[in-house]
């Protein structure tokens, strides 16, 4: 079995890649989505909210991966927006559960989405 941060390293690569299909096959049915500005739940929705978002962003780019304990991991990463809003760092706390992300709650500064 892949450890969390093996699993959360995948999940963002597919981000990164654009890759709604591998990306989506790491959700797990029930699972949630938090962020400054969206809030999801149950696999159809978290997908199509992480698909609206990648449409947006030009690159993505992970900066660090760290295990929390047995089920989560903390991923810190660099979004690339086109201008006025450019660089977005960005963290994310997943939980995982059997291999799929559970839960996922990102931190950001969202004053750039909302002027």
């Amino acid at each position: 079995m892949n450890s969390p941060a093996q699993i959360a390293t995948t999940y963002y690569h597919a981000m990164a890649s654009k890759d709604l299909a591998a990306l989506t096959d790491l959700l797990a049915a029930d699972v949630t989505l938090l962020s400054p500005l969206a809030k999801a739940a149950g696999k159809e929705e978290v997908a199509a909210a992480v698909g609206r978002f990648m449409s947006f962003f030009a690159s993505l780019k992970i900066r660090a991966c760290l295990e929390a304990n047995d089920n989560q991991a903390m991923v810190v990463y660099d979004v690339h927006f086109p201008e006025p809003i450019g660089i977005v760092r960005t963290a994310a706390l997943l939980t995982l559960r059997d291999g799929k992300v559970c839960a996922s709650e990102l931190f950001f500064d969202a004053r750039p989405f909302v002027t």
